[in-house]
C-alpha cells in the first residue's frame, strides 16, 4: 500500500467517522509484511468506541472501498458506499508534521 501509494482511512460503523491512517507508523511498528486487508479495529472517538474497518482507494477521486480479502464491495453501509477522500478530506487542512518513527515507538 506504501509503495502504491494508497489512500487509506479508517471507518467506524457506529459514529460513522473516518480517520487518517498513518501507513509509515503502521509499518515501523508492525513491520512491511502487516496488511490492514480484512482488519478491524475500535473505534478512536472516547464516547463512541465502535468497530470498523480499514477503507482505501488509489485516488482522491475514487471511491473508498473496503480492505476485504472477496466479495466484500456488497458489504460497504450505504453511507460508505458513495465517499471518495475529496468528500471527506478538509481542503487546505493544517495537519501537524507527521511524528518520527522513533517518537511513534517510544510513546506506544
Amino acid at each position: 500500500m506504501i509503495d502504491a501509494s494508497a489512500i487509506v482511512r479508517f471507518a467506524c460503523f457506529e459514529c460513522r467517522e473516518i480517520f487518517d491512517v498513518d501507513l509509515i507508523a503502521i509499518a515501523h511498528i508492525r513491520g512491511r509484511a502487516f496488511s490492514l486487508i480484512d482488519a478491524s479495529a475500535r473505534c478512536k472517538r472516547s464516547r463512541c468506541r465502535g468497530a470498523g474497518h480499514f477503507i482505501g482507494c488509489r485516488q482522491p477521486d475514487e471511491r473508498f472501498q473496503l480492505l476485504l480479502n472477496g466479495p466484500g464491495f456488497d458489504l460497504t453501509p450505504a453511507w460508505l458506499a458513495a465517499l471518495r477522500p475529496v468528500d471527506v478530506d478538509k481542503p487546505g487542512r493544517d495537519d501537524p508534521p507527521p511524528r518520527p518513527p522513533a517518537a511513534i515507538a517510544a510513546a506506544g
